[in-house]
């Protein structure tokens, strides 16, 4: 693919929805392992129910649609229709699957790139930041001796004074460990213990998003020292 695929994704579903002109439009993004997904759905001039789902792999960019009547047995085969869709591993965009040893993973749609093992888990989830529910996305390689996560939290209206303060309460980061910095964009490290496990996390703020990024390995571990330097060494926000 040459270009952004997902500037790509976005063209194909505007260009689809504006020249059937339709209707009601609702776009969402899909939790879809090793492939950049999104969802746009719609109703057409006729009451007919719209879903167009793309795919974006190293080397396709995937496509499936389906128009049905827009009630329930019509809607239940739609669905059904794109929940067999299966994609081929070997055309993933990012690695994912049993972590191992660390790899460039690039999150176009997130903005930030990172060395960590292949993503196990990638999800999106509600957490508490204050007084409010922010979305985050959450990008994870879970092994049976340390764990590295990502954790993108969104505040589209701009992130307000004081919000690092509560994602640290909210997630609970732990003890404050000082300044750090990320491609030019502060933040602070922080760290957390219990009688098994050590949590390391340097959380960063820009204009409209906070990123949370954690190692957490067993105390005392030397093992996977110069791993999780180089993880967070790693990270940079584009």
């Amino acid at each position: 693919l040459v270009g952004d695929p997902l500037e790509a994704a976005s063209g194909v579903a505007d260009s689809v929805f504006e020249t059937q002109e339709l209707s009601q439009r609702r776009s969402t993004r899909l939790d879809i392992p090793g492939f950049y997904g999104r969802e746009d759905v719609g109703v057409a001039p006729n009451g007919a129910f719209v879903a167009l789902r793309q795919f974006v792999g190293r080397s396709r960019v995937y496509v499936a649609m389906a128009v049905v009547a827009n009630a329930r047995r019509p809607l239940g085969a739609a669905e059904h229709f794109m929940g067999s869709i299966e994609l081929d591993e070997s055309d993933a965009i990012l690695p994912f699957g049993a972590p191992g040893e660390l790899e460039a993973i690039y999150l176009p749609e997130a903005d930030f790139t990172v060395r960590m093992p292949a993503l196990t888990h990638r999800r999106t989830v509600d957490v508490r930041v204050g007084e409010h529910t922010r979305s985050a996305w959450v990008f994870e390689s879970r092994g049976d001796d340390v764990r590295y996560r990502v954790r993108v939290i969104a505040f589209p209206e701009g992130v307000p004074p004081g919000s690092l303060a509560e994602v640290r309460e909210g997630l609970s980061l732990g003890d404050g460990r000082g300044p750090v910095h990320a491609s030019g964009f502060g933040g602070r490290a922080f760290t957390r213990s219990s009688d098994s496990t050590r949590v390391d996390a340097r959380a960063y703020v820009t204009a409209h998003r906070v990123y949370v990024v954690e190692a957490a390995r067993r105390r005392g571990d030397r093992a996977h020292r110069a791993e999780v330097t180089e993880f967070f060494s790693s990270f940079r926000i584009l």
